[in-house]
């Protein structure tokens, strides 16, 4: 049986301008999470973990940001770490990812590319963010896997469609069909 632990959404780098004097609080307690989750991952020996978007609040982080980040996962050179950049730390022209220093973290991998991946018990089949917006199922890629076996994972960064009863974003909110297990036979929607 595949174990993994699923976190999303860290925004390092996120300035907090509406917090006041918190700013600095919550900023560095989201650095600080990281070494929690990493710590979980570690203690309850999974498989690896899995990161659906938005590490960074942006690809123009800091540099200071970026290592930050990059000290935090070497520490934990033995947690196997899968990320999927988001809509704010999405892959294409001048992503965070593509700076020389995430070449320094061995047990780190960006995941660049809709293909499959196998991964200790499992396949993960994701779906990576190229843009700041997208209209359309996110997860429209993902094959059907109904007649392969073993488990596969699906993996996006996005919102579930029709979640919501109204929202002004739904034509950029980088929606999840609700159908997307029942369509493609995945064990898990990450």
């Amino acid at each position: 049986m595949v174990r993994f632990l699923q976190t999303s959404d860290w925004q390092i780098g996120m300035k907090g301008g509406g917090l006041g004097a918190a700013g600095p609080i919550v900023r560095e307690a989201r650095i600080d999470s990281i070494h929690n989750v990493l710590k979980s991952a570690r203690e309850r020996r999974v498989d690896f973990v899995l990161v659906c978007g938005d590490v960074f609040e942006h690809n123009m982080v800091s540099q200071d940001d970026v290592k930050k980040v990059v000290t935090i996962l070497n520490q934990y050179a033995d947690v196997s770490i899968y990320i999927l950049p988001g809509n704010h730390d999405s892959i294409g022209a001048g992503s965070v990812y593509d700076r020389d220093i995430f070449g320094r973290v061995e047990n780190l991998n960006v995941i660049r590319t809709c293909d499959s991946i196998e991964v200790p018990g499992a396949i993960l089949h994701p779906c990576p963010t190229v843009s700041k917006s997208t209209a359309g199922d996110v997860t429209k890629g993902i094959p059907e896997v109904r007649d392969l076996g073993g488990i596969h994972i699906g993996v996006a960064h996005g919102s579930l469609a029709g979640a919501f009863a109204v929202s002004r974003w739904e034509d950029v909110d980088f929606l999840v069909g609700q159908d997307c297990v029942d369509r493609t036979g995945i064990d898990y929607l990450a």
